[in-house]
């Protein structure tokens, strides 16, 4: 019994010892060569025959992981998302949703616009295009809108905030939003770094205006 059990537990040693498998490597490969062809072409000029070539693989490799560039371009918006996740981590390490907290997580989203700007973009303007690719997109972002919405009731039973209405649904939704247009508004055009801080400042302020107790 104790073997069976034991089992698993040495195959998944043996799998994280060996490092990432090759499929993992390739579909690494794949989505960096994408992400940088996005920096200097639209998705929508892009052909699979650029990525495999940007990827160094024939394009019978290349299909061998996605159909389709936009099945590629789906598998980097997952792997941008999880990485911009992370970005509510000042607040739910926090366990609050006050201005420092709140300027620390805008910072983070800030720096990854800032790092995946064309992909970024990019996603932000195929969702307006795409029905399928905008329903993920919405999807993925509106647990960012489920995130603060919390917080902003752990504010309200704190006394740090005002009772609604409106509903901190409600707020969480249109500051969000509002956010991700300015990020977007900002990011599609060339700036400097003051204008990223002034923004960052900017969204703290509405934040903190927004949920300020009367």
């Amino acid at each position: 019994m104790s073997a069976v059990a034991e089992e698993p537990s040495r195959r998944t040693q043996r799998q994280l010892a060996a490092g990432p498998r090759k499929g993992e490597i390739r579909e690494t490969q794949i989505l960096d060569a994408l992400e940088r062809l996005l920096a200097a072409k639209p998705f929508t000029e892009l052909t699979m025959d650029d990525i495999a070539r940007q990827s160094g693989l024939s394009r019978s490799a290349l299909y061998f992981y996605f159909a389709s560039k936009e099945a590629a371009l789906g598998a980097l918006h997952q792997r941008t998302y999880t990485a911009m996740a992370r970005t509510t981590d000042p607040l739910t390490e926090a366990g609050d949703a006050t201005e420092a907290s709140m300027r620390r997580a805008i910072d983070e989203v800030c720096r990854n616009w800032r790092e995946h700007t064309a992909a970024l973009r990019t996603f932000h303007e195929t969702a307006m295009v795409s029905p399928d690719f905008g329903e993920r997109w919405r999807d993925r972002l509106e647990t960012h809108v489920t995130t603060l919405a919390g917080l902003i009731e752990g504010e309200r039973v704190a006394g740090r905030a005002q009772v609604g209405p409106p509903t901190a649904d409600a707020i969480a939704s249109a500051w969000f939003w509002m956010l991700e247009g300015q990020f977007y508004e900002l990011f599609r055009r060339d700036h400097t770094r003051a204008d990223e801080d002034e923004l960052v400042d900017t969204l703290t302020s509405l934040w903190v205006r927004a949920i300020a107790a009367t």
